[in-house]
């Protein structure tokens, strides 16, 4: 970490040295900081879908919720961003909330087989994404991916898993279908 820390203080417009050092903070249990230096990267690069990605999957580690999605939409179709959440989400063990963004995602765009693959598999009931598909949207408006309550309050997201040592690896930006966090065997490893 102290190679990317030094390369950081010499370079402190490179984003991609900055991304970097955040996923080294974000490994070693440093969030904040990591965040911190991740908004530096979207700020210099800001339709870089990776840093956008990374960005979102540690503000979702930190049970800010909104922020991830505001993240992700910068650089994605609403679809694509529900079913990223619905997948950081699902791996987190938080599944109700998971299941409102893949079924929002799969009322955005009914032919996305991603979400409604996932969907099945972490509700374990094939009838859910039947019914989904099916059900009308309310005046056109999209189910709530999310409990209100909370966030209105202004308070963060309660975990429903528990706390766990956050595992980050770089991930494809380029594969828009692709969501941020696959199974971690599917992803390249950090260099």
């Amino acid at each position: 970490m102290r190679i990317y820390q030094q390369s950081a203080a010499a370079h402190p417009q490179n984003a991609k040295i900055l991304n970097d050092l955040a996923l080294c903070y974000a490994r070693s249990g440093q969030l904040p900081a990591s965040a911190q230096l991740l908004d530096q990267a979207t700020r210099l690069q800001p339709q870089k879908k990776l840093y956008r990605n990374n960005f979102a999957k540690v503000l979702i580690e930190l049970n800010q919720i909104d922020g991830a999605v505001a993240q992700l939409s910068t650089v994605h179709q609403p679809a694509i961003v529900h079913y990223n959440m619905g997948v950081l989400l699902s791996q987190r063990g938080r599944t109700d909330e998971a299941v409102r963004f893949l079924t929002a995602a799969t009322h955005i765009n009914p032919q996305m087989q991603e979400a409604k693959t996932l969907l099945v598999q972490i509700s374990g009931d094939a009838n859910l994404v039947a019914a989904s598909a099916n059900s009308p949207v309310n005046d056109g408006v999209l189910p709530t991916p999310m409990a209100p309550t909370a966030q209105a309050a202004g308070q963060p997201y309660p975990a429903t898993a528990a706390p766990t040592q956050p595992t980050f690896q770089t991930v494809p930006a380029e594969t828009a279908q692709v969501p941020v966090g696959e199974s971690p065997s599917q992803l390249p490893p950090v260099r």
